[in-house]
């Protein structure tokens, strides 16, 4: 059996085993729905978080920080806000906790994505629905500040951008609708800068605090790790 299966089984155990516990989530990646490091990922929200969010079952989801870790086949404390914490470059304001806000343009392009209707986003499994994930990670990570734009006019990346772009300055779309980020903490030590693990998107279809206060499990899911970066 392999590490990383090896690994995954653990890290699952301990998430099944949570059912009691804090809101938590599940992160994986399934193949021809992800190219590169990046997303889509795949997460499954406990029982916990799902109360809070609405969120029913496994979603896509896509990570907001480019420089930072995530642990594939790995469970996570979660906090919910308006903001990534303790990111890469920030252009503009801190948001209230001291973090990079959501811009509304991303949170416009998971909407989008999430209803199944982001124009040009393949979403039958396989290499179509691999690259249009990994298009529309490289938007969200120059949306957030967090790589340049390095795309051709005319790529699937330039439509995506200029779609979110043209739905913000027509006033289509305003705020952050109900899109928010997921912090990703190791178990038992939300709130702790040093086991932030990584920042994803989620919706929230039902109003959430803007930070939940979570009671950790204690740590044992430091695994195999992935990069959340993009493939040179």
């Amino acid at each position: 059996m392999s590490r990383m299966t090896v690994c995954g089984l653990l890290a699952w155990v301990f998430w099944a085993g949570s059912a009691a516990a804090s809101p938590m989530v599940g992160v994986t990646h399934i193949n021809g729905h992800f190219l590169g490091m990046g997303g889509e990922f795949t997460l499954t929200p406990n029982a916990e978080l799902a109360a809070l969010t609405g969120e029913t079952g496994p979603f896509g989801g896509f990570c907001m920080e480019w420089s930072e870790d995530v642990a594939i086949d790995a469970a996570y404390e979660v906090t919910v806000n308006r903001e990534a914490l303790q990111g890469g470059y920030n252009s503009g304001l801190a948001g209230p906790l001291g973090g990079d806000p959501l811009d509304p343009r991303t949170a416009y392009l998971y909407w989008r994505f999430r209803a199944g209707t982001l124009a040009g986003y393949e979403y039958t499994p396989g290499d179509g629905r691999a690259l249009s994930a990994q298009a529309l990670q490289d938007v969200i990570w120059y949306l957030e500040d967090e790589q340049p734009r390095g795309w051709q006019a005319g790529s699937l990346q330039d439509a995506f951008y200029n779609e979110a772009q043209t739905a913000v300055d027509s006033g289509l779309w305003v705020g952050l609708g109900d899109v928010r980020v997921l912090n990703l903490w190791v178990p038992g030590h939300v709130g702790d800068p040093e086991y932030r693990v990584q920042d994803m998107l989620i919706t929230v279809p039902v109003p959430a605090p803007g930070a939940f206060a979570l009671v950790g499990l204690g740590s044992g899911l430091l695994i195999w790790r992935r990069r959340c970066a993009a493939e040179s």
